[in-house]
């Protein structure tokens, strides 16, 4: 049995489909006021850019591509920028896996509550291109 490139790339495109639907299921149980009031086609090109986004700037762990995501909606689509979270993300001795990851350890302190209070939803819009507002596509605050 031969599997065509059309076909590869169409099983990828429908797991993709799948996991941002999934993060949708997973925001809408824990976090629905970060969703409520968005259509479900917007909450998902926004999940697919943060995705993308993580992955252009070498993100290859799934749940530390959707807890990125999902922290977007949580704490802003911005929470990256806060000096807490770029000095996690930028750590060059971490691959950018563990950058992500290091966000949510048990001993590192992030002040959640005033990111939040600080959130631009504004900025949702300029994540279209693929670029992260605040940093150059190069960087991605993971550099």
């Amino acid at each position: 049995m031969i599997i065509s490139h059309d076909q590869v790339e169409r099983l990828r495109g429908a797991a993709a489909s799948r996991r941002c639907w999934r993060i949708l299921q997973f925001l809408q149980q824990r976090y629905p006021h970060a969703v409520d009031g968005l259509e479900p086609g917007v909450a998902l090109d926004r999940i697919r850019c943060g995705l993308r986004w993580t992955q252009s700037a070498g993100v290859r762990d799934g749940r530390a591509a959707a807890l990125f995501v999902v922290t977007q909606f949580a704490a802003g689509p911005t929470f990256y920028l806060h000096p807490s979270c770029q000095a996690l993300l930028t750590n060059r001795r971490l691959p950018p896996d563990a950058r992500v990851m290091s966000l949510f350890c048990a001993d590192v302190t992030i002040p959640w509550d005033d990111i939040a209070a600080q959130r631009d939803d504004s900025a949702w819009p300029r994540f279209g291109d693929g670029a992260m507002p605040g940093r150059a596509p190069a960087t991605h605050g993971l550099g």
